[in-house]
Order: C-alpha cells, then structure tokens, then sequence
C-alpha cells in the first residue's frame, strides 16, 4: 500500500493547527482572568472598603490611601508578568522596569508584604524568572 505524500502533509498540518489553536485557547483564557482579575482590582483600588472581602493579610493596619496604593502594586505587577510571559516585555526591559518600580517606597513595602504568597503561586518558569528579577531589584534597592 503506498501512501500519500499529501494526506501525511495535510494530517501533519492538521495536528500542528490543532496544537496552535490550543495554546491560542489558553493564552486567551490567562489573559481573560488577568482582565478579570485587574478589573476587581480597580474596584477595591477605587473603593478600599470592598478589601474586606479579601481578607488579605497584605492590607492589615493601612488606611484606605495605603489600600489603594497596594492594589495598584498588584496591578502592575500584575500586568507586567503577563507583559514578560507573552514576549511583550524583555529581560533586559523588565529589569530596568524593576528598578524604577522597586524606588518607590509603597511598591518596596508592597513587595515584602507580597513576595512569599508570589512564590507560592508560581505557574511556569516565566513566573519565576519574573519573581527573580523583582526580587534582585528589591535587593538592589535596599543596598546603601
């Protein structure tokens, strides 16, 4: 039985599609939570009261000035991760956003209030790389 140079073609094209469209489905699927997530967000960000129902931990002592300036944090971070994981940002850009991000002292304050529950939320090696070079600004930040 000979077989078809073209069916193979045709099926090798339909696997790779197949496998394109799923990572497609995926990203989209991250980048609607992410919408969602940063949404939610700006609804605490713009009014601190609704931070009760997160019962975060990050939030304890602070006014609504400092809630709102630690869900603006979070949000950048968030965005900026998704940035790098997508090929939007590079190292070398992110390290440098980092270092501006890190010299702000609420953002230094966000970061030590936020880092352990971050490392334990890592999805992939993008996250850790993203964790690595916040955390090395945070540090070059409190070098005298």
């Amino acid at each position: 039985m000979k077989i078809n140079p073209y069916a193979l073609a045709g099926l090798a094209l339909g696997v790779a599609a197949i496998g394109l469209a799923e990572r497609h489905h995926r990203v989209n699927k991250e980048l609607f939570f992410t919408e969602l997530h940063n949404k939610m967000l700006g609804e605490v960000g713009a009014d601190p009261r609704l931070s009760v129902s997160i019962k975060s931990s990050h939030f304890e002592g602070m006014d609504a000035d400092g809630i709102a300036a630690m869900t603006a944090a979070n949000r950048w971070l968030g965005l900026w991760t998704r940035m790098l994981k997508h090929g939007f940002l590079s190292k070398t850009t992110m390290r440098r956003v980092a270092e501006t991000f890190m010299q702000g002292e609420t953002n230094r304050e966000f970061w030590e209030r936020a880092e352990p529950t971050r490392r334990t939320m890592f999805d992939d090696r993008n996250d850790e790389v993203f964790h690595g070079l916040m955390h090395d600004a945070y540090t070059d930040a409190l070098a005298p």
